[in-house]
C-alpha cells in the first residue's frame, strides 16, 4: 500500500471470500467475473524491438494473480515500391511514395486484430529498401497478413506544383503472406504490362468535354466482402479525356478485383457547381466508358439556409458549427449513369449554411438536407427533403438521458465520464445509408456532477429506426473501481417523449487483478499496457437485426486495462458482473 494509505485488509476474512478474493499487501485481490477472456500486451513506443502480442485465452485466477505475461519480439517486412514502366529506357528505377498498411485477423473471436501503417519513401535508388514495418511473427492457426499499398497523391485535387503524383502513375496493390522471421519482400511493382486500362471522355449535355475532374475506379480488392475502395490510378483530366489503370496481377502474385467496378468522376474546381458522375456494373477489363452530365441541370443558385433550434428557455437560436450536407441524385434508368450533386459545408456563428446548388429539373426537385449538430448539442439530427426557398431548418430536440452514479452505500460519485455509444443492435438495424449517417454523428458524452448526476442528449430515432445505446462509464484516477458499460438501453418508442430517467447507476463490484509484464528476453517491461477482453459467446444478435455485416462477428468487449510500473508489475480493475457482450 502507498505510504499513508489505510490498508484495505489484513486477512482474507476482510475481503469478499465468497467471490474468491484474497488479502495481499493490504489489498483485496481477485474474485474475477466469469466467462471467456483474452488479452493483448502492448509495448511502450520506445521499444521498437517488441510488438503487440495477443493472448487468445487468458485465465483469470480467483486470487487475482495473472502471473507473467510476455510481449513478443517483432519481425520486420521490408521492401521497395516502384511503378511499372513500359519503356525501360525512360525509367529511373527509383521508388515512389506510398502508404503501406498491414493487417491480420485477431487470434481470438471478435478481437481488434493487428494493424500497422508505414510510409514508403520516394526516390530511393535500386539496391535500397524504401520501407520497413514491424509485425508479429505468424504462429500456428494465424491468418495471413494482408498488405495494402496505396500510392501517394490521391487527393481531391491535383498537386499545385505541376508534377505527376505516384497515384497517377500506379494503381494500388494488395498481397497476402505469412512470415515467421524477418522477410525481404524485394521490389513491389504496382501495375504491369497486362494491367487493364479504361479510357473514356467526360461530356456535358451538349457533348462538350468536361475539364478539371478527378477520375478513379471503385471496387473490391481480393474479397467480395471487402469494403469498396479505389482500385485504379487517379486521373485529373484537364481535357475531358481520361485513362486509368486497374489493380491486379496477371500472374496471381497479388489480389485481383472481385466483381464489377464503377467509375467515379468528381469535379475539383471549387468555383464550378457541377455533379459527380458515376458509371457502374463495369467489368474490370480494358475498355472505354463515356460519362455525361444530364440535361436540364439549370443554373447555379446560392442559398444561405438558416439552421436553428430552441434553446432551453424556448427561444429560437442560430446553430453554429453544424455539419450540413445537401444532396440530389439524378438516375434516369437502371443501366444508365448516375449524377450526384452535393454541397458539404459547416454553419458559421450566424447559423447560415451557404451552399451552391443547381435549380434545373434534373436536380431541383430531389434535394435532401442532412444537418448534424455540433458535439454536445441538445439538438438532434435533421434528415429531410429540401425546398430551394431558403426557409429555416428547425432542428428537433434530442432526448435527455439522465441518471445518478452511486457507490455501494448509495452515495453519488462525481467526475465519472459518461458516453452514449450506439449499440450493435441499433447500428445493424439501419441500412447502409443509415449506418454511414450514424457514423458521422459525434458520440454524446458528459460527466457526473458532485452529486453523481448526469444528463446526456441522444437522437431517439434515425431513418425510422428507434435507437439503442450503450452507456460507457469511465472512472478517473483515484477512484478504486473499474470502468463499466450499461448495454442495450432502449429509447421509448414515443415521438413525444423528450426525456428518459434511468435512476441510479451503481458502480459495479470490482475485481482487482495483478500480473507481471516481461519483454521477449524475460526482463521486466516498464510502461507496457495490458488489455483484458471478454470473448462473446452469444451471436444470436446476428439473426435479430435487419442488416448484420456479411461476416457477422460480435466484437470482444474491452473490460479493463492497466500500465506496468518500472518493475513490470501491472494492475487491472475489472467489473465483476459485466454485461454479456
Amino acid at each position: 500500500m502507498p505510504a499513508g494509505v489505510q490498508p484495505q485488509c489484513t486477512t482474507d476474512s476482510d475481503c469478499d471470500t465468497s467471490a474468491g478474493e484474497v488479502c495481499e499487501m493490504g489489498a483485496c485481490w481477485g474474485g474475477p467475473p466469469s466467462g471467456q477472456f483474452a488479452a493483448i500486451v502492448v509495448p511502450p513506443n520506445n521499444r521498437a524491438d517488441l510488438i503487440s502480442t495477443e493472448i487468445p485465452q487468458q485465465p483469470l485466477a480467483s486470487d487475482g494473480d495473472l502471473a507473467t505475461l510476455a510481449v513478443g519480439g517483432a519481425i520486420t517486412l521490408s521492401g521497395r515500391v516502384e511503378a511499372y514502366c513500359a519503356s525501360p529506357a525512360m525509367c529511373d528505377d527509383t521508388t515512389i511514395a506510398a502508404t503501406i498498411t498491414v493487417t491480420r485477423p485477431s487470434r481470438f473471436p471478435g478481437g481488434p486484430g493487428f494493424t500497422a501503417v508505414a510510409t514508403a519513401a520516394d526516390g530511393i535508388a535500386r539496391g535500397t529498401d524504401s520501407f520497413s514495418i514491424a509485425v508479429p511473427p505468424t504462429q500456428a492457426g494465424d491468418g495471413p497478413f494482408t498488405i495494402t499499398i496505396v500510392p501517394a497523391g490521391t487527393g481531391a485535387a491535383p498537386a499545385n506544383n505541376g508534377t505527376t503524383s505516384p497515384a497517377e502513375l500506379a494503381p494500388p496493390m494488395r498481397i497476402t503472406l505469412t512470415a515467421q522471421t524477418d522477410m525481404e519482400l524485394g521490389t513491389l511493382t504496382l501495375g504491369n504490362e497486362s494491367s487493364p486500362v479504361i479510357t473514356g471522355t467526360l461530356m456535358d449535355a451538349q457533348q462538350a468535354p468536361l475539364t478539371k475532374y478527378r477520375v478513379v475506379a471503385l471496387g473490391r480488392l481480393g474479397d467480395a466482402n471487402a469494403p469498396v475502395s479505389e482500385v485504379s490510378t487517379v486521373d485529373y483530366t484537364t481535357t475531358g479525356a481520361y485513362s486509368i489503370t486497374l489493380s491486379g496481377c496477371s500472374d496471381g502474385s497479388c489480389a485481383d478485383i472481385v466483381g464489377t467496378i464503377s467509375i467515379e468522376a468528381s469535379p475539383y474546381d471549387p468555383s464550378v457547381t457541377a455533379p459527380a458522375l458515376y458509371a457502374g456494373a463495369i467489368q474490370p477489363a480494358s475498355g472505354s466508358q463515356t460519362l455525361s452530365q444530364p440535361a436540364n441541370m439549370g443554373d447555379p443558385i446560392q442559398l444561405a439556409i438558416p439552421i436553428e433550434g430552441l434553446d432551453p428557455d424556448g427561444a429560437v437560436t442560430a446553430v453554429g458549427g453544424a455539419h450540413v450536407i445537401v444532396t440530389s441524385t439524378y438516375q434516369p434508368g437502371v443501366s444508365l449513369g448516375v449524377a450526384v450533386l452535393q454541397a458539404d459545408v459547416e454553419t458559421g456563428s450566424d447559423g447560415l449554411a451557404n451552399v451552391s446548388l443547381l435549380d434545373g429539373d434534373a436536380f431541383g426537385s430531389d434535394y435532401t438536407i442532412v444537418v448534424i449538430p455540433p458535439t454536445g448539442s441538445s439538438l438532434g439530427v435533421y434528415d429531410k427533403p429540401l425546398a430551394l426557398d431558403g426557409s429555416p431548418i428547425r432542428l428537433p430536440a434530442r432526448l435527455a438521458l439522465s441518471g445518478t452514479v452511486v457507490d455501494g452505500d448509495g452515495k453519488g460519485i462525481g467526475n465519472i465520464s459518461v458516453t452514449a455509444a450506439p449499440s450493435l443492435r441499433y447500428q445493424w438495424s439501419l441500412d447502409g445509408t443509415g449506418q454511414s449517417l450514424l457514423a458521422e454523428i459525434p458520440l454524446a458524452s458528459s460527466s457526473t456532477d458532485a452529486s453523481g448526476e448526469f444528463t446526456i442528449y441522444v437522437d431517439p430515432i434515425l431513418e425510422s429506426v428507434w435507437a439503442y445505446y450503450d452507456l460507457e462509464f469511465t472512472v478517473p484516477d483515484g477512484i478504486q473501481a473499474a470502468d463499466w458499460t450499461d448495454t442495450e438501453i432502449a429509447i421509448p418508442r414515443d415521438p413525444t417523449n423528450t426525456a428518459l430517467a434511468l435512476g441510479k447507476e451503481p458502480i459495479p463490484a470490482t475485481a482487482f487483478m495483478h500480473g507481471d509484464l516481461v519483454d521477449a528476453a524475460g526482463l521486466p517491461l516498464a510502461a507496457g499496457e495490458l488489455r483484458i477482453f471478454q470473448i462473446p459467446t452469444d451471436d444470436s444478435l446476428c439473426t435479430m437485426v435487419a442488416n448484420p455485416p456479411a461476416s457477422c462477428t460480435i466484437p470482444a468487449q474491452l473490460l479493463g486495462h492497466g500500465t506496468s510500473g518500472a518493475d513490470g508489475t501491472v494492475q487491472v480493475a475489472l467489473p465483476r458482473s459485466p454485461e454479456a457482450p
